[in-house]
């Protein structure tokens, strides 16, 4: 055989064996790091699941007390805490009664412009008219309203903001659900909204 081809087989034959050998101990290293990776991925879920659980556990244990319970807890460390004040109160039995009876929100009060002006859930806005000559409340109808202190809380005008508005008066009713923009005018409704002259109101 020629002394060259013969070389040539010998160079390629070799390189086929190192190829062989080198995919069988890619396979090998491969397959190693996978079980390696698998292996710490089971553990990882393992510890997780076992996280899951022990914290399961802790919230089932927690929910366990009742809201009764927890409430009464509270109500008693609120005692304790008004107990080891009072010593110092002056006014005690004021105090005592109010605990026992909390004033609540007036039905019926007086708001500034940015209360009014707020979206109120389930509010009605409603514009009043108060005719300062003869004291008379009328509202977006020219209708004068009679239930004055039912509506309003008051039969006097006082403006929520003298310095702002002199003039405008805002009332929150809760009873009616209303929002009411009192307006003053310095004029008289019999004059100017019946047409009456003073001859006849006289």
């Amino acid at each position: 055989m020629n002394p060259t081809v013969e070389k040539a087989l010998f160079f390629f034959g070799g390189a086929i064996v190192g190829a062989v050998g080198m995919y069988f101990y890619s396979k090998q290293k491969m397959e190693a790091e996978y079980q390696t990776n698998l292996e710490e991925m089971e553990k990882f879920y393992e510890s997780r699941q076992k996280h899951l659980e022990e914290k399961k556990k802790k919230e089932v244990k927690t929910s366990s007390v009742s809201v009764e319970e927890k409430t009464e807890y509270n109500k008693l460390i609120d005692d304790l805490r008004y107990s080891a004040n009072s010593f110092d109160d002056p006014d005690l039995d004021k105090h005592m009664a109010e605990r026992e009876s909390p004033v609540e929100e007036e039905s019926i009060h007086m708001i500034d412009a940015i209360d009014f002006n707020e979206d109120y859930p389930n509010y009605d806005k409603i514009t009043v008219t108060y005719y300062d000559k003869d004291h008379i409340w009328a509202d977006d109808h020219e209708e004068v309203i009679d239930d004055v202190v039912a509506t309003f809380g008051r039969k006097d005008f006082v403006p929520s903001n003298p310095e702002e508005d002199p003039d405008i008066m805002y009332i929150r009713n809760h009873n009616r659900s209303c929002d009411f923009e009192v307006c003053r005018v310095y004029g008289s409704y019999a004059e100017d909204v019946l047409g009456l002259s003073k001859e006849d109101i006289l």
